[in-house]
């Protein structure tokens, strides 16, 4: 039975402990450059970590929830639709029937949240 596992797929607790090496891994090289006081580094960390969320999500729709990750889905749930709905505010006049009356009293500026919101662009 050992030869099976050592030839079969690698097993999930496995998995789940490269991906936390590699959390580990990812955020003590981010200081590398400069300490990690450029924006090139934020967005490669934060893509890095991203992809390791994803591919545990992944392992964990495979092996089942436990039953503290359950109940976190409520919770889950709301703060994704708050992150949803604050990218909905940052578009450009994607929905300008739904955004505040209060818009129309300033002329010039758009219907959404924006760091340069003259040139409807992100800084």
């Amino acid at each position: 039975m050992t030869e099976q596992r050592r030839n079969g797929p690698l097993e999930l607790p496995v998995l789940q402990a490269v991906v936390g090496w590699s959390a580990v891994t990812i955020v003590l090289l981010s200081a590398l450059p400069l300490g990690a006081n450029w924006p090139v580094s934020w967005t490669l960390l934060s893509m890095l970590v991203f992809v390791l969320f994803l591919f545990q999500v992944l392992l964990d729709a495979i092996s089942g929830l436990s039953k503290p990750a359950i109940r976190v889905w409520p919770v889950a749930i709301l703060f994704v639709s708050v992150l949803v709905w604050a990218v909905v505010q940052t578009l450009p006049e994607i929905l300008p029937d739904q955004s505040h009356p209060l818009w129309l009293l300033v002329a010039d500026a758009p219907a959404s949240i924006s760091a340069d919101p003259f040139a409807r662009t992100h800084i």
